[in-house]
């Protein structure tokens, strides 16, 4: 029997080893410094501090329903020290999932001698839910850092309050409570613990003195927190109530989410279904009688930490599920959710453990077995997820940096922010070398091609090419390859030709299905000089040598070859840094082939209006932009009532003058419209010229 107790340890640990090392692997093989959806809320704070905007009390913004206070903090070191990478957030987020696992363990084993020749075991089911890949999104993107927070800090408040059990009582309490408050600034379910702490210091019997200050310093905390407190979305959590049925699954489904198995029942309902037992045997944890307990009320401290723990579990998942449900009951199932249910798991089958009712043990070893199994069965399954969701990073990230607005490819890291809303972002991260722009790859863009892949001939290679127009970009074009070589033989980056220019870079990654020998994958995008004619993808080996995939035709239907006769009798307004063509620094770097040229500057921004215009057909519109044309934008809007005729973001033009093609439908010929150019960027290379537009002759429309 002690044999088979070992071998059964030893098999806990191997599954844990394993569990942290394909997690550890995935996620820095999938990691990627692309500020993605919230994480462009982490840009904006970096380039309020570099503005000097960002005041002290802009740490308590709040964003979306939450209050970031600390995270903030750890995303503000992260882009001071590891360039807005994304990698100290990261490195923190595991850390706390392993802090997180010490303290659990050190609760479990608390007042429980007979858990001493278990502690291998209790800590490698403890590593299996700090590290299991179904929480991959928590560990792959920084801004995730809170939900390893604020569940953390809630422990650590109910255990330092448990220990304030016993001389010297202060110490440990302030402990509690400044854990208590690092969870309210970590994420909005955190104000809850609050209201859990003063019934917490009631079970353990806490001094009275020690209670009104629970209850003092809360009141301190929850008062101003509710008073500036601003209901972010449209969503209005009352509207639950509407639909008690579908709140009660979200809220189920939510805290088994994490112990859900592929092709057994439909995923919400067996995860409401796991949900619904670990419920059932954490109420009957809490609700047993202990043998020799005269009254209620009587807990042993640590049991007293673990029902805390478990109650803010369940009180997150009915606030997120108040707050989500307009978002569908599979909403519950999103990965970042998998860190409470995980956490809730281990509450319930501590608790169980610790139990002197001996079918409540038993319980929670069953409970134990299924939730490690689970983990492990749905690890590969996981990963493999983070891998297939992750690959929009190269499409988004060659967007960012070939200056090619193409919303297909950038709103999954985008989120709800637009192209030209990110401007300055992008901008200021472009100027600063951070993040996505850290390496500079996207510095020999309108280079010549023979100064960056030399004067040898690169080696033709197997593959396909496909290039296709991005619409509403004037000239710019996503290019998408296949080549016969595993990307692990290839530098990462490689460069897109347009004649003897290099018009783009592209990114080289590996097939999710396939990373280490399948043929690599080309994902870019390319500004092209006419309207007509071929790409060439040339890639870099690791050895030295440029391999060259098959030409590939493109065309564009935005670009025109010639301006038209300019327009007269309209007139011109600006506004901000817009200005006639005169004595800029940037004045030298525009040819003079355009009359009444407009002209932004890099460290300004500012509009010109040009109008009224009236006719039919097509506008020819000549365009010169810097190398940086985020947050550059052209649009043909109707006067009076504003509706935008046509728009686009230009590709950048490498120093000559481009001619924006802007065809105007038939229902708005012979309106008065008026052509409005915008710089909203103020970073380097951010800056836009215009010249007077023409209408271009029927033939050439």
């Amino acid at each position: 029997m002690h044999t088979l107790r070992r071998a059964g340890t030893l098999a806990l640990v191997l599954l844990a080893v394993v569990v942290l090392v394909t997690t550890v692997h995935a996620v820095v093989e999938s990691r990627s410094p692309l500020p993605v959806r919230d994480q462009w809320a982490a840009v904006a704070d970096t380039e309020a501090l570099a503005r000097g905007e960002l005041g002290v009390t802009a740490l308590f913004r709040q964003h979306n329903e939450h209050r970031i206070t600390v995270p903030r903090l750890v995303l503000l070191a992260d882009s001071a020290w590891c360039a807005q990478s994304g990698v100290l957030a990261i490195t923190v987020t595991f850390l706390l999932q392993a802090l997180h696992g010490l303290l659990l363990l050190r609760l479990v084993r608390t007042g429980a001698p007979r858990a001493g020749p278990a502690t291998p075991a209790i800590g490698a089911l403890l590593a299996t839910a700090a590290f299991a890949g179904i929480q991959w999104e928590n560990f792959v993107e920084p801004f995730q850092v809170q939900f390893a927070l604020v569940f953390l800090a809630a422990t650590a408040a109910f255990a330092a309050l448990a220990r304030a059990a016993r001389p010297p009582h202060g110490r440990w309490l302030w402990l509690s409570i400044a854990a208590a408050v690092v969870a309210t600034l970590s994420m909005g379910n955190g104000v809850v613990i609050w209201l859990l702490l003063p019934v917490a210091g009631l079970a353990l019997q806490l001094p009275r003195r020690a209670l009104w200050t629970l209850g003092i310093v809360g009141l301190l905390v929850v008062v101003p927190y509710a008073a500036t407190y601003a209901r972010p979305g449209p969503a209005d959590p009352t509207d639950a109530a509407l639909d008690p049925r579908s709140l009660l699954q979200f809220f189920a489904a939510m805290l088994g989410g994490a112990l859900r198995l592929p092709d057994i029942l439909p995923r919400p309902s067996l995860a409401a279904t796991v949900g619904g037992a670990l419920l059932a045997l954490f109420v009957a944890t809490a609700v047993r009688r202990q043998p020799g307990v005269a009254r209620r009320g009587q807990w042993p401290p640590a049991d007293v930490a673990l029902l805390g723990v478990g109650v803010f579990a369940i009180a997150a998942a009915a606030v997120t599920a108040a707050a989500r449900i307009h978002l569908g009951v599979h909403s519950a199932l999103a990965s970042r959710y998998a860190t409470p249910a995980l956490w809730f798991t281990v509450a319930t089958v501590a608790l169980a453990l610790r139990s002197p009712r001996r079918w409540l043990r038993h319980a929670g070893v069953a409970a134990a077995i299924l939730a490690t199994l689970a983990v492990v069965l749905e690890q590969r399954a996981a990963l493999e997820q983070m891998r297939r969701d992750r690959t929009f990073v190269g499409p988004a990230i060659s967007s960012l940096w070939n200056g090619v607005a193409d919303p297909t490819r950038t709103d999954h890291a985008l989120g709800m922010m637009k192209y030209d809303q990110i401007g300055r972002l992008v901008g200021f991260l472009r100027e600063q070398r951070r993040s996505v722009f850290r390496a500079a790859a996207d510095r020999v863009v309108g280079s010549k091609l023979r100064d960056v892949v030399g004067d040898a001939t690169p080696v033709a290679w197997v593959g396909t090419v496909d290039v296709a127009a991005v619409a509403g970009t004037g000239w710019g074009m996503r290019v998408h390859g296949i080549v016969d070589l595993p990307a692990t033989a290839l530098e990462p980056t490689g460069v897109i030709a347009d004649g003897d220019r290099i018009a783009g870079v592209c990114l080289v990654t590996a097939r999710t299905d396939d990373p280490d020998t399948g043929a690599a994958v080309v994902d870019g995008h390319a500004a092209v000089a006419t309207t007509t004619g071929e790409l060439r993808v040339l890639l870099h080996e690791r050895d030295g040598g440029w391999r060259a995939l098959p030409a590939a035709a493109f065309r564009t239907v935005e670009l025109a070859l010639s301006a038209g006769t300019p327009l007269t009798d309209v007139g011109t307004e600006f506004a901000g840094d817009f200005a006639l063509l005169g004595d800029q620094p940037e004045a030298r770097l525009v040819p003079r082939d355009h009359a009444q040229i407009g002209l932004s500057t890099t460290r300004g921004t500012g509009s010109v209006r040009i109008g009224p215009i009236a006719g039919d057909g097509a506008l020819g519109v000549p365009v010169l932009t810097g190398p940086a044309t985020f947050g550059l934008r052209l649009a043909l809007v109707e006067d009076g009532t504003g509706a935008v005729v046509t728009a686009m973001q230009p590709a950048p033009t490498f120093g000559a003058w481009r001619i924006w093609r802007a065809e105007i439908p038939r229902k708005f010929a012979g309106r008065r419209l008026s052509l409005l150019a915008t710089d909203s960027g103020d970073y380097d290379g951010q800056w836009l010229a215009v010249a007077m537009p023409g209408w271009l002759p029927a033939g050439a429309r």
